[in-house]
Formats: structure tokens, sequence, C-alpha cells
């Protein structure tokens, strides 16, 4: 920062000698989907819909010289929509060294404890199931090639992985993995449905586009649905290997004592 006066700079040491920041961009509203930002001097909102629409709006473009944009931090109209344009923190961002410090410091502290909380776990079986991607199967997967796909997701999101953690319903979707890997259960021929496999009795709809152990996961924790967890439960445990067995009902990822 510069005294009192915000300075805006363009990422990766990018200077070129004018860059235009694009104007007509859309930015999720809050309740109101995808809206157009614009910014018009002496306006009274960065949202072309709290315009007339009848008014023809004259938004003012936003050059960089030589990488970069000073704004006076009385001018709150445009900061918010600097702010709020989906290129902030992408290709420009506010030149503020000790707001870089606290971020990049936070970031580090994060790692660091999602690392502490993967060194806990006994396995990565159940975590890494709730980590895959849609379609992917992970159940062929080496312990060691399972260990670091965490760690590797870890990296790239700590955040997300902090959350599969305290996610109740992480063990859960492995247990459902290992279902639809012994074909226990499965889907139907549309993939609109996951049912049982020897009776082919629906058990839930399978919403488009959706992972089916999340689904699954989600409908196992409503009360209605105890009978179910257990009775997948049964099944699987028929079906699988010692290992397999020693999964139990408790909702949490296993971890060391």
């Amino acid at each position: 920062m510069i005294g009192k006066i915000r300075l805006y700079i363009l990422k990766n040491n990018y200077t070129p000698v004018s860059w235009q920041l694009r104007s007509k961009s859309l930015v999720n509203r809050e309740g109101k989907g995808l809206r157009e930002i614009i910014y018009v001097e002496g306006g009274h909102s960065i949202w072309r819909d709290d315009y007339d629409i009848n008014i023809q709006i004259n938004a003012k473009q936003i050059w960089f010289e030589d990488g970069s944009f000073l704004v006076n931090p009385q001018n709150k109209l445009l900061i918010d929509y600097l702010e709020t344009h989906p290129d902030f923190n992408l290709k420009f961002k506010l030149d503020d060294p000790e707001a870089d410090a606290i971020r990049d410091l936070a970031s580090i502290k994060k790692q660091d404890e999602v690392k502490d909380e993967l060194l806990k776990l006994d396995n990565y079986d159940a975590l890494v199931e709730s980590l895959s991607r849609k379609d992917e199967v992970t159940l062929h997967l080496t312990p060691a090639q399972k260990e670091l796909r965490c760690y590797q997701e870890a990296q790239k999101d700590p955040e997300k992985v902090l959350k599969a953690i305290a996610d109740p319903q992480t063990t859960t979707k492995y247990l459902i993995a290992l279902a639809l890997s012994k074909n226990i259960i499965a889907l139907n021929t549309q993939k609109t449905q996951i049912i049982w496999s020897d009776n082919k009795e629906v058990i839930v709809a399978l919403p488009l586009g959706q992972k089916p152990s999340s689904i699954m996961a989600e409908f196992l924790f409503e009360p209605k649905s105890e009978g179910t967890l257990a009775e997948l439960q049964k099944r699987v445990n028929a079906l699988s290997s010692e290992r397999d067995k020693s999964l139990t009902t408790k909702k949490t990822v296993s971890k060391k004592r």
C-alpha cells in the first residue's frame, strides 16, 4: 500500500504499458444468480440490475498502466467493483504486503494442521474414497497410494481434506464404495437410481451428475434409513475379507488411539 491510496497490481509481475480490465463480467449475486457488474462513475451500485434497463449506461473503462492502478480509498464503489470482479486475485490483486503475509501465514498453518490430522489416521481407505472424483474407483489402490493421494489432496486444498476428515459421512462413503464394488448395490440402467443388485429394489434416486456414494451417504444418515444402513453393513461383512469386516457403522474416520 502507498499511504492511504489503494494500489492494485497485475499478478506474476506482469507490467505491460497498458492493460484493460474486461468491463462486461458476470458474478453470482446472492439470491439472484449470475448478474452483470458494471462501474459507473458517480453511480450508486456495481450491479447493472440496479439501474433502469431503459437508460443507456456508460461504463467506465479500467486501465492498468505499467501493471498498476491507483484508487482513492474514498471511492468505495470502484473498490467494490474491483474486488467483486472475477479477475480479482486471479489476474490482479491489492498490493498489501501485510495482508499477503497474513494470508500466506494462514495457508502454511493450515497445511500443518491437515498434516497433523492425517498422521492420526489408522488407514486412508475411507478418506481417499471421500476425496475421489465422480466415477473414480479407489479400492484397487495400495495403502501407500491411498496415503499419497490424501497428502497430495491436502497440499492442493487443505480445507477440503480437513472437512472430509471431520465429516461423519466419510466412513459411510467407503462402506458404500465396497458395496458397489461387490455388486451388493448398483446403479440402474439409466443411472438414475441406486438399487439392491439381487432384487432390483430401489434404495434412493440418483440426481443427474451426482456422485453415488455422496447421495447414498446422505440418505443413510436420515433417521428413517437406519435399517438400510444395518442391512448394507450386514451384506458387506458377509462378503468382505477379515480386514473389511473390521469396518463398523461408526460414522467418523478411524483414528489412532
